[in-house]
């Protein structure tokens, strides 16, 4: 059985300070969405899983979305997985998180700021996150991601594993590529693999893997299979430590730069302004704190990929010099909507960020409603704003979130309705 099945009429649904915890019993998924057939369409929009523990599974998945069977992109689920801990106690647990399901461009499905630990195993287990079939659009950011001391000896132990077999598991009469995977400032230590990408006929578009923290990778950090295809994907940024390589195949489609290999060599996947060195000169990277030291030959050797940073130019790995590890601003809550008169309604909400730089505005019309457009910003520390030039007797639907320019956007709020 299932923890928490959550159906297609689940949309808003928040998961926070919850224990998981199946005593060791053969449970199938701690937290799934519904399961559908092989036809039809499946939306669940604004799900937030923070704050809860994960643990003494050893059934399949800790989360998995979408249990399903169907063909390649029926299954839209949107939302955050954050600031969770998923402890693996027994080689049946096979993965903490594992995505079928796709999000959107203007509205992702991010993992992020959580720790998972202990991934080894036997066989298939091992994968902590698996991110497949035709799920684009996720975002897996901030991690910790540690394999534990089974790890290294594990034979399929890997940090996060991208299928995108959109042309192998779930067919698709024209298969497309798949598209916005990102894979950023996550640390990732002990264990086989730390990033595995790509299987037999899988097209993948657009994927970013910048500014991660490697130690310890018994094989190749990154495995990047040469049978797939790849175009306009990129590998900056990152930072690997005591490591077998950096891979091995050289497929197409795939930039590399600015990476560093500490006492690792680089093999498939070096690149320009790479930096190779022996010590990157951690804070106490036995403990796991991979805090940059002054002085490290890691600092300012990264290259612009967006991401907040310090000095000169980014830090290679997941933080910056002085401890800075940029995260997203928690999502805000109780958002209301109140029609003030017939042309317009006013927004507030409860501020639950200290880090936050303002709030998107989005809005939608019509009643029942899905689709959001940004119709304005309030700044830092501002919970409430005014629409105005609306039409009478007209539904509107409003959602927000935080956002600053080290970390990005928080998760959804609520959304609120009124006419």
């Amino acid at each position: 059985g299932w923890g928490l099945s959550i159906a297609d009429t689940g949309d808003n649904l928040t998961v926070d300070g919850c224990t998981f915890d199946s005593n060791g019993n053969n449970a199938k998924h701690s937290i799934t969405s519904g399961r559908i057939g092989t036809t039809g369409t499946y939306t669940l929009t604004g799900l937030a899983i923070r704050n809860s523990t994960f643990q003494n599974s050893v059934g399949e998945d800790y989360i998995q979305w979408l249990e399903t069977s169907g063909a390649c992109r029926i299954a839209t689920v949107t939302g955050i997985i954050e600031n969770n801990t998923f402890t693996k106690s027994a080689i049946q647990a096979e993965n903490a998180i594992d995505i079928k399901s796709t999000a959107l461009p203007n509205d992702p499905f991010v993992i992020e700021g959580n720790t998972i630990i202990g991934w080894s195993g036997v066989g298939s287990p091992g994968k902590p996150v698996v991110i497949q079939h035709c799920a684009e659009y996720v975002k897996f950011r901030y991690n910790t991601v540690d394999g534990g001391s089974g790890g290294l000896s594990c034979s399929t132990c890997r940090g996060i594993e991208l299928q995108a077999d959109s042309a192998l598991s779930l067919p698709e009469v024209t298969p497309t590529p798949i598209k916005g995977l990102e894979v950023i400032g996550n640390i990732f230590r002990r264990m086989r693999y730390a990033i595995t990408i790509g299987e037999l006929d899988s097209q993948l578009d657009g994927a970013k893997i910048y500014n991660n923290t490697i130690d310890q990778i018994s094989s190749q950090a990154f495995l990047i299979t040469g049978s797939a295809t790849y175009t306009n994907s990129f590998l900056r940024n990152n930072l690997t430590y005591r490591s077998g390589s950096g891979g091995t195949s050289v497929p197409t489609g795939w930039t590399y730069s600015n990476n560093g290999w500490f006492s690792t060599p680089c093999g498939g996947r070096c690149g320009a302004n790479d930096v190779t060195e022996t010590d990157p000169l951690f804070v106490d990277a036995a403990n796991g704190d991979y805090n940059l030291l002054s002085g490290s030959p890691a600092i300012d050797k990264g290259i612009n990929v967006g991401l907040a940073y310090n000095g000169a130019a980014p830090d290679l790995g997941a933080y910056e010099t002085g401890g800075t590890h940029p995260s997203p601003p928690p999502a805000p809550s109780s958002l209301s909507a109140t029609a003030i008169s017939s042309s317009q309604i006013n927004l507030s909400w409860i501020d639950t960020a200290t880090n936050e730089d303002g709030f998107k505005i989005e809005r939608c019309q019509g009643t029942g409603c899905t689709t959001f457009a940004q119709i304005g910003t309030a700044g830092v520390n501002i919970t409430s704003y005014a629409d105005a030039g609306l039409t009478a007797a007209t539904s509107y639907s409003y959602r927000i979130r935080a956002y600053n320019a080290g970390g990005g956007d928080s998760g959804y709020s609520n959304i609120a309705s009124a006419t």
